[in-house]
């Protein structure tokens, strides 16, 4: 018996939909870090264009690790 609809066909049309319709975006599975649940990348990006003297100003405190250090405190924030 041949299986017509299962998880991730739905999963697919679900992505698919948003992608064509609610102006989302497929981001590459590898980038995601399954330990923190989320796209490390794609967050640092959000809010370095979103609020770019904050950010600015965590780099001036936090020096070269400001990346790592506010993914650190994400991470905490949401266990």
């Amino acid at each position: 018996m041949t299986k017509i609809y299962d998880e991730e066909s739905f999963g697919d049309a679900i992505e698919a939909h948003l992608c064509e319709h609610g102006g989302y975006t497929t981001l590459p599975s590898d980038e995601f870090d399954a330990e923190r649940g989320f796209f490390p990348d794609t967050v640092v990006s959000f809010i370095e264009e979103t609020q770019p003297e904050k950010w600015s100003e965590l780099e001036t405190r936090l020096g070269g690790d400001a990346r790592g250090e506010f993914l650190a405190q994400l991470d905490s924030a949401l266990d």
